[in-house]
């Protein structure tokens, strides 16, 4: 995953506790902007956040609007911290491979087909996220595994999803994909 060294954001502000507001960020790949962490058509632009510099960067769940040049990715729940771009390389063709040589990496996902919960189970307790992709490649749903006594869990709730296939991508913290499947939701 490539980190932008020159665009980033940071959101300040004293609100009321009832405060709620979506954040647009622009991006725009020129020779000089943003051509460090958009090099191609299928990097996947993504948008982390930190509270504060002293913490880690984490993804936030975003909305892409705009092609690979130019757009804006949106959050729903805007809060007062650290924001920047970053984009990771990835294609999905070649669905239910493992990739980075994680053969011995098992997500196992049940019930599939589901019309409404997907409970994903992994061997590891490595830190890691799941994306779930509808079938055009708009990002649906994105959510950290959350440690066990064997392994890592989470669950999905899919009640507000249309019927179809899914794919889901399973990354390390660093943003380095990891597993890729496919998933039923049906009605």
């Amino acid at each position: 995953m490539q980190i932008s060294k020159r665009h980033y954001w940071t959101v300040n502000g004293v609100y009321s506790s009832n405060f709620d507001a979506k954040g647009s960020f622009k991006y725009f790949r020129t020779q000089v902007f943003d051509n460090d962490i958009i090099t191609h058509k299928d990097d996947s632009l993504i948008l982390l956040y930190r509270p504060k510099g002293s913490m880690p960067w984490q993804r936030v769940s975003s909305l892409k609007k705009g092609n690979w040049i130019v757009g804006y990715l949106e959050v729903d729940h805007l809060q007062n911290g650290q924001y920047v771009l970053a984009a990771y390389n990835h294609n999905f063709l070649g669905i239910n491979k493992t990739e980075t040589g994680a053969d011995e990496l098992q997500l196992q996902i049940s019930p599939n087909p589901s019309k409404s919960n997907f409970y994903f189970q992994l061997n590891t307790n490595v830190e890691s996220f799941i994306v779930i992709y509808d079938s055009v490649g708009r990002e649906v749903a994105s959510f950290e595994m959350q440690p066990a006594s064997n392994g890592s869990k989470a669950r999905w709730n899919a009640h507000n999803a249309s019927a179809g296939q899914y794919y889901v991508a399973l990354y390390s913290r660093e943003g380095i994909l990891m597993y890729q499947t496919s998933i039923i939701v049906s009605k």
